[in-house]
């Protein structure tokens, strides 16, 4: 760690960019490669969401197809938590889906903001999302180390198990190793805890226009934007 400091000293001491010293590069192949395995788990809850909302609209798959091709994630919870209600789902159910869908929409807000507003600071070691280029009020600040990343693909995969196996009828794994692993991640708390939010602070352009404000910080992601 002190060769690292002292290298970045180094770095910013005689101009060279973060980015191209050794340090900055293993951060960012790091961060990315993690980032590409959060994309991918994402991709898998999608899919278990889309068969958890045909599962509880009773639809064939053809017209669900049809009804819910273009459903995004944050639509599909409701209409999950509507259907399982109307339906006459379980109260043992329908608690299992409020509280997986909770932190389901919790992630989908980080992954909108590292999608629709990017990430910065990745080579110095602390990279966060900001979406201080369209902010209308105080921007909003979410940091997104590759630790937070692995917490949200652990999550992801819980889930997913959640939803497939307690929602959409799949059978359970029979194997008894395979068994304890899969009632051990249903059983265990959450991973990622969403960090206590402050404004980002406003460009300089921004600054004089934005004096005397004080806006409430969000404590919450950002809503879906797509």
């Amino acid at each position: 760690m002190v060769e690292t400091n002292n290298s970045l000293a180094a770095a910013r001491r005689y101009g060279t960019p973060v980015e191209q010293t050794a340090e900055g590069k293993e951060r960012e192949r790091t961060f990315f490669e993690t980032l590409g395995r959060f994309v991918v788990r994402f991709a898998d809850v999608e899919g278990a969401v889309s068969l958890t909302l045909w599962r509880y609209a009773k639809t064939p798959r053809a017209v669900s197809l049809h009804v819910f091709a273009s459903t995004r994630i944050d639509q599909g919870s409701t209409l999950i938590k509507q259907l399982a209600l109307a339906t006459g789902a379980s109260q043992e159910k329908r608690d299992d889906l409020a509280y997986v869908l909770q932190q389901l929409g919790v992630i989908n807000g980080v992954r909108n903001s590292i999608l629709h507003h990017g990430v910065d600071s990745i080579a110095e070691g602390a990279a966060k999302s900001s979406n201080w280029l369209k902010a209308k009020e105080a921007p909003f600040e979410i940091p997104v180390p590759p630790e937070h990343l692995e917490q949200m693909i652990a999550d992801l995969n819980k889930i997913t198990l959640h939803l497939l196996f307690n929602h959409s009828d799949r059978p359970k794994p029979l194997a008894p190793e395979n068994r304890a692993i899969f009632d051990q991640t249903l059983r265990r708390a959450w991973l990622y805890k969403f960090p206590a939010q402050k404004p980002a602070p406003a460009k300089k352009t921004e600054s004089r226009s934005r004096k005397g404000q004080n806006p409430k910080s969000p404590d919450q992601p950002p809503p879906s934007e797509v």
